[in-house]
């Protein structure tokens, strides 16, 4: 089952990839193992299978690159949990409201910008294996996807209609 799930998510990346470089995206190399566990010890956190696949193989984008609809997947060493990168931002407000509205906003990892921050796509991650769905958050904050997997569908099918 595991293996299968791993297969499912190279093709998705695969998907992903031709979409990039489609879009003159340059596809970064993957993570290493020693940084994907320098970032689940940091933050006490378990990347689940997809996430691993994905940081695994393309590290997301490059500083300053969007496609062409404005969409930054921040690459490893950029991702911050959500209070982390709202205080980052300089935005004190949604941080409090960040903070009063989630459970656990530590748990919450940035993993995608949009349009310089307009809107932020985050995961829940943490010490256990879980339900890892993402959530975007802009004046206020929607799960659109169950996981990074159904995200990144969402994404490849309609970028927009996350937003």
């Amino acid at each position: 089952m595991q293996s299968d799930k791993a297969q499912d998510t190279r093709a998705l990346i695969t998907r992903l990839q031709s979409h990039w470089l489609q879009d003159g995206v340059k596809i970064r190399a993957g993570a290493t193992v020693r940084q994907i566990e320098e970032f689940e010890t940091r933050y006490e956190a378990r990347m689940p299978l997809d996430l691993l696949v994905y940081f695994g193989t393309i590290d997301g984008m490059n500083a300053g690159t969007s496609d062409s609809e404005m969409f930054w997947f921040l690459p490893l060493e950029a991702v911050r949990s959500l209070p982390e990168a709202l205080g980052e931002h300089g935005q004190i407000s949604a941080h409090h409201r960040i903070m009063g509205a989630l459970s656990e906003p530590e748990r919450w990892f940035v993993i995608v910008d949009y349009m310089i921050a307009s809107e932020i796509f985050a995961i829940r991650l943490s010490d256990i294996t879980e339900n890892n769905p993402v959530l975007r958050y802009c004046d206020g904050h929607q799960i659109v996807a169950s996981s990074f997997s159904e995200f990144l569908e969402a994404y490849l099918s309609n970028p927009m209609g996350l937003l």
